[in-house]
């Protein structure tokens, strides 16, 4: 009798489709499925098919990094995993602003070296990818704030220079202060004063905890 016009028909896994002259059937996900053909006379023959190696699934990705103390940079560590067909070669991606990436790389972690919110790619072998972001708030590359505060608009035997200084970030080293008195400078200390007997051309410096550095120059005349 021959194959019917319409000879084929598919299910799903929960539906049958409508009688079809098309002997291809295009399957999105994993699954068992059904096939039946048919001829001019209706007799019919049915087989039945698992599909298992589909992926269209993203990888799952978390992101970690040391956020309990201050540093000058941070390292982002990605781990991923994709249970399907596996995570590509070069499987990771970033940006600054979710939109300008750089290349995919082996690489899974990422140096950061200024505070602010990250995006991370991560694809699998078949380009399935997600993105996360992570925000970044304790890289500290600044320098302390400094004023000076002494008097020099009338005469005296000698001067103290108090030196007020702040550090929002890490905070001021123990001995966060140093002079130099024209020839040389003094050790590093906790002493926020210095006596200055001679006029002339002095130096102060000012640390934090990650030796961020403010250097101040004045003069005593």
């Amino acid at each position: 009798a021959g194959l019917h016009t319409k000879a084929y028909r598919y299910f799903d896994g929960t539906n049958w489709g409508d009688w079809t002259d098309s002997n291809t059937y295009n399957v999105s996900k994993n699954g068992i499925y059904k096939v039946e053909v048919r001829d001019a006379l209706e007799n019919t023959i049915s087989k039945e098919f698992t599909i298992s190696h589909i992926d269209n699934e993203k990888p799952t990705i978390s992101l970690s990094y040391d956020d309990n103390s201050w540093s000058l940079d941070k390292t982002i560590t990605v781990t991923a995993s994709d249970t399907g067909a596996g995570l590509h070669s070069k499987a990771y991606r970033f940006s600054l602003d979710g939109i300008n990436w750089s290349n995919w790389i082996n690489s899974n972690t990422y140096s950061i070296t200024a505070n602010g919110t990250y995006y991370i790619g991560v694809r699998d072998m078949l380009g399935n990818s997600d993105i996360k972001s992570i925000t970044i708030a304790y890289v500290d590359k600044i320098k302390p704030s400094v004023i000076l505060n002494y008097d020099d608009s009338t005469w005296a035997e000698e001067i103290t220079v108090i030196v007020n200084a702040t550090d929002k970030e890490s905070g001021l080293a123990v001995n966060a202060y140093r002079y130099f008195n024209g020839s040389s400078w003094s050790d590093w200390t906790s002493l926020n004063t210095y006596t200055i007997k001679t006029n002339g051309s002095y130096k102060l410096e000012v640390r934090d905890i990650l030796n961020n550095t403010e250097s101040i120059s004045f003069d005593i005349t």
